[in-house]
């Protein structure tokens, strides 16, 4: 099977920034990714516990690869316990292992076959070295995203010459997302000296942070901390993007439990304080501190769980700084206070579990260092009725935690996408794109996560260059695009081999589509409009045989195609209105051609419940993969133009607003311009005449910019007379603004258009397909009103219920987020045989590959002859595995067969039948180049060919054991070597390697009939047919058949001619208990409940 993607994390070497990493590690192991963890080996005295640490967590994942990198010598002059050196060492220490760490990525095969580079958030001086080898670099940010976004946003925001921190002392900070925060109250670092090398090198360490990661993955949720991450999402582009992924909290599983579980076991529910400050002793207190705080601890009256460190101010000077030696708890406490307090409170010298007590129920508060401030704090805790609230908030917090992490939750959006993302421009030299150049510019800057790459300029050729007839501009815009395939050609081939995971183009850019296909690279074709448009596009060349009369000959002869409704030939585009045999036509062909031959799928901007009629009719027709992924619409920005303060003085949903495209293609002769008459308020964007129309401004004769004459281009008076109940704009206005305004009364998160410009305003969909071709028409004057009119009530509650529909559509599970998920590498496609016997223990492979981070789809066959008893254990089966797909493969429709036909036979034909539908499956509801494989049982064999024909590796499934498999593998030989048929052989016994001998009788009953019967024949060709496959997955285990196994694992001793594939032990598959949807006993349990042992 192909090669899994590596995620390589590198930790940092504190416990509280480890753990959490190792956390990350379980989920990436889940999502289908090897996980290789580099390590730094430390000699840092300070990090307690952390070799011991690293040493239980390695043994406890096996399926982590651990490295220890080559220990780098410290510098001298860094090594001392001083606060601000240790800080320096720290990263001196990271600085000198990068040339190890670059040896390591750099021997890991295949080449490029490192996927990630995830850092801790204090390694980030390693991110040079992803840069160096082009690997994605992320960063790990071990504490929640307050913390983080204080010192990015201080960085970001601190301008050189500004007093320092130290000197600002209580001033507040204003940081977005964020409480006001007193200077005084920053990390030590950040209060030294602005000259200092302490305070440079933390400052430097944000700097990198910023420009060297390709995003940052913070230990939170998003409901936790909502202000700070939309903060950090809307905020400065110069910041990569952020993913809350958390929270990764290490999950003991430790059968040995601390002494002071046992006893918090004992305390009632949420009413002990838990203090522990940290795990690297670098927050030891002194013991004026510490006598504090138990004072405070002593007057609150309440239970507490203390963890206590040696004091930094200790008589002892061979252990002032030694932060794992052992506090003299009598000589630092108050006289009598450990009495005092015993019973309702316990000390623990120098740790704690403290995942375990956090998460233990008597737990009630975490966290002071006056006494009074620790009597107050731990009181209004515990007896408060804000404590109570505070209490019930952790509560919440706790269950949204639960969800952030379930089965698409939001903190697994990174390893579900976490796609970095390549645009290739091309450099129009066109007139007519009005507004694109510095439309892509301000794009651009407010992406920064996105690179975008300008392809070299590419000339047009004379003949197009020059002429902007209609026709000729879409032969020259194919023109351009297909000469800058070879610039596309050496851009992608610059990027790093196996680092494209697929080309997406627009569907006007169809000719690059050849550039995939020598690069061998999965490509998808992106259709901005909706599923009708995309519908009539695709079926062009269908619709239209050769040797019909033309589209432009047919008239209003109405067009029927699957999906949309019927259209007149007239209304098709204009280009497909000229001769078959013009070079546009031809073109436009051509186009709607590659898009239906040459892609591995098409994505459109639309979402299902909005055209479910076009979309299911597209997924059931031998068309190119096709997801609904939309709607996407770029955020309304108010950028002010004045026509939205004249919308701010309407009513709500009273106005009528017609826009016909931002290319200038869509502009409209004088005669269509005077037809248009609105009865209600409107906003009208007019553009000057279209090429050919005949006035006297020869210079702006095909200029999309020039600026409409609108006295000229409208009926007389018209401007005055709708004075106060309308606007006209010039050129262009704000599209996305305008029709998220209140007062739009035809509004909706798409794309609005006029369907026929003298008939009615409507939502682009299924209903409207027609006009998504052209905005055609000649109707009366006056019928646009009359429409909206007649059809306003309708269309407002349509596009109501189409907005919420919209929302639902892109919602973590929606049918468009899972859109995307479906392209994933990791998905495994089972192919059982329906009955009982196969099923089962098929399903239970699927709960194998689950449990191994796959996504697993299984085909059903629909067959109505099924008895009512596997009908039955089929729905239970569909019932009881929600994390699985299936899709039902419908092709008895339309299959005939004979009454008295084998019901064996019949089931092989079936399973030939339905080999288009499986086809159907694998390239409309998932990717090919994104399916690991298809596992198909055995007695589905006829099945093979097709997963053969589109590259997706074939495994066959055998549900009984390496004996029966030996025997099924070696029949074709035995019947080779005669020409009676097993039943015509009797008791003879068969001699079979991995085998006792068998008598012939005992074969398989469907081969005891004569050779020449149908069900003999088409078994032997079953048999025949197994060794395609590219392995045999069996439901054995190797000891159990030692036998058999070996054999089969050598085919040298199998009859010439019998070649072997690769056979995989992966038993036993048994039904697990307790995964029955019923609880209900069956009877015979029951009886056998009462029998004796």
């Amino acid at each position: 099977m192909t090669t899994k993607k590596t995620m390589v994390l590198y930790p940092g070497l504190a416990v509280s920034h480890f753990l959490p990493m190792m956390q990350l590690a379980d989920e990436l192991l889940k999502h289908g990714y090897d996980v290789t963890v580099a390590l730094i080996d430390s000699a840092f005295q300070q990090l307690i516990n952390f070799p011991a640490t690293v040493d239980r967590v390695a043994s406890s994942k096996p399926t982590i690869r651990f490295h220890r990198l080559p220990r780098a010598k410290q510098s001298l002059s860094t090594i001392t316990n001083d606060g601000d050196f240790l800080f320096l060492a720290y990263l001196d220490l990271v600085s000198r292992h990068n040339d190890c760490l670059h040896d390591f990525l750099s021997s890991m095969a295949p080449p490029g076959g490192v996927h990630a580079l995830v850092v801790d958030s204090l390694f980030v001086e390693a991110l040079d070295v992803a840069k160096r080898l082009n690997v994605p670099g992320y960063v790990f940010h071990a504490w929640n995203a307050g913390v983080f976004a204080i010192y990015l946003q201080l960085y970001l925001t601190r301008a050189e010459g500004q007093s320092s921190f130290r000197e600002l002392g209580d001033t507040p900070l204003e940081l977005p997302g964020l409480p006001p925060m007193p200077a005084s109250h920053l990390i030590a670092e950040m209060l030294e000296d602005p000259e200092s090398e302490v305070y440079k090198a933390i400052m430097d360490l944000f700097r990198r942070n910023i420009e060297y990661s390709n995003g940052f993955l913070g230990n939170t949720f998003e409901s936790l901390e909502a202000c700070v991450v939309n903060a950090l999402k809307d905020g400065s582009p110069a910041l990569p993007p952020f993913y809350c992924i958390g929270p990764l909290v290490e999950k003991r599983t430790t059968a040995e439990r601390h002494e002071c579980l046992a006893w918090l076991d004992r305390q009632p529910d949420r009413s002990v304080v838990f203090l522990c400050f940290g795990s690297t002793g670098m927050a030891s207190h002194s013991v004026e501190q510490l006598r504090e705080i138990a004072v405070g601890l002593e007057k609150s009256n309440q239970r507490f769980l203390w963890v206590v460190r040696a004091p930094i101010d200790s008589d002892d000077p061979e252990k002032e700084y030694d932060p794992s030696a052992e506090p003299d708890l009598d000589a630092v406490l108050p006289d009598g206070f450990l009495q005092r307090t015993s019973g309702r409170g316990i000390v623990v010298k120098l740790w704690a579990p403290q995942v375990d007590v956090l998460r233990h129920r008597a737990t009630g508060a975490f966290g002071l260092v006056t006494a009074e401030k620790v009597e107050a704090k731990v009181r209004l805790v515990i007896e408060s009725e804000v404590g109570r609230e505070l209490r019930m908030r952790v509560t919440a917090h706790m269950e949204a935690a639960a969800v952030a992490w379930a089965d698409d939750g939001k903190s697994r959006s990174w390893t579900t996408y976490g796609y970095a993302v390549t645009v290739a421009l091309i450099n129009p030299a066109f007139q007519q794109q009005i507004n694109f150049p510095a439309t892509v510019d301000r794009v651009v800057s407010s992406k920064p996560s996105i690179r975008f790459h300008k392809l070299p300029r590419v000339e047009l050729s004379p003949a197009t260059a020059a002429d902007d007839d209609g026709d000729v501009f879409l032969l020259g815009y194919l023109d351009l695009v297909r000469r800058h395939n070879e610039c596309l050609h050496d851009f992608l081939r610059s990027m790093p081999p196996d680092g494209i995971h697929a080309l997406v183009m627009d569907s006007l850019s169809v000719v690059a589509l050849d550039v995939a296909k020598r690069l061998d690279i999965p490509s998808f074709v992106f259709h901005s409009g909706n599923a009708g448009a995309f519908a009539i596009y695709l079926q062009l060349s269908s619709i239209h045989a050769e040797g019909d009369p033309s589209f432009g000959e047919l008239g209003d002869t109405p067009l029927e195609i699957p999906g949309p409704p019927s259209m007149p030939a007239s209304h098709i585009f204009d280009e497909l209105l000229t001769h078959p045999e013009s070079e546009v036509y031809k073109a436009v062909i051509d186009v709607s051609r590659r898009n239906a031959q040459n892609s591995n799928g098409v994505l459109v901007n639309t979402f299902e419940s909005s055209e479910a009629r076009v979309v299911n009719v597209l997924a059931d027709r031998a068309l190119p993969l096709f997801y609904c992924v939309g709607p996407f619409v770029e955020k309304a920005g108010e950028r002010g133009h004045e026509c939205l303060t004249w919308l701010h003085r309407q009513l709500e949903r009273s106005v009528v607003f017609l826009c016909f495209g931002s290319t200038g293609a869509g502009n409209h002769s004088m005669e269509q311009l005077n037809e248009i008459a609105v009865g209600q308020r409107f906003l009208w964007v007019v553009r000057a005449l279209p090429p050919l129309v005949a006035i006297n401004d020869t210079q702006n004769l095909f200029d999309p910019c020039a600026d409409p004459d609108l006295n000229a281009l409208l009926p007389s008076g018209f401007l005055s007379r709708t004075s106060g109940r309308g606007i006209v704009v010039k050129l262009w206005a704000p599209q996305v603004d305008v029709l998220r305004h209140r007062v739009i009364g035809i509004e909706d998160e798409q794309v609005l258009m006029v369907e026929e410009m003298g008939v009615a305003v409507e939502l682009v969909g299924s209903r409207v397909a027609a006009g998504a071709c052209h905005g055609r028409g000649s109707g009366e004057e006056g019928e646009v009103g009359h429409g909206i009119r007649d059809r306003q009530c309708e269309l407002r509650a349509l596009i109501t219920s189409l907005k919420e529909a919209v929302a639902v559509a892109w919602a973590i599970g929606g049918p468009s987020h899972l859109a995307f998920a479906r392209m994933k590498t990791n998905n495994v496609v089972l192919y059982p045989c329906t009955a009982v016997g196969h099923l089962t223990p098929m399903m239970e492979l699927a709960k194998v590959f689950l449990e191994h981070g796959y996504t697993v789809t299984v085909a059903l066959l629909d067959d109505p002859l099924n008895p009512p008893v596997m009908s039955s254990n089929i729905e239970h089966v569909v019932a009881s595995h929600p994390s699985v797909s299936f899709h039902w493969l419908h092709g008895a429709a339309t299959f005939s067969v004979a009454s008295d036909e084998h019901f064996l036979v019949r089931y092989f034909n079936l399973i030939r039948h339905n080999n288009e539908q499986l086809r159907r499956l694998l390239c409309s509801v998932l990717v090919p180049q994104a399916v690991h494989a298809i596992v198909i049982d055995v007695l589905c064999n006829q099945a093979i060919d097709v997963p053969r024909g589109l590259g997706i590796p074939a495994y066959g499934f055998f549900c009984s054991g390496a004996s029966a498999l030996a025997i099924y593998l070696q029949l074709p030989s035995l019947h080779a070597k005669s020409n009676a048929s097993f039943g015509e052989l009797g008791d003879t016994p068969l001699e079979l390697l991995g085998v006792p001998p068998l008598p012939a009788s005992h074969v398989p009953e469907h081969l005891l009939p004569h050779r020449e019967s149908k069900i003999y024949k088409k078994y032997i060709d079953m048999c025949k047919k197994a060794p395609e496959f590219d392995g045999i997955v069996v439901n054995t285990f190797e000891s159990l058949e030692s036998r058999a196994v070996e054999a089969l694992g050598d085919s040298t001793g199998f009859p010439p001619g019998c070649v072997l594939p690769p056979v995989y032990f992966v038993g036993p598959l048994v039904k697990r208990s307790g995964g029955s949807v019923s609880t209900e006993k069956h009877h015979c349990i029951a009886w056998l409940d009462g029998q004796p042992n």
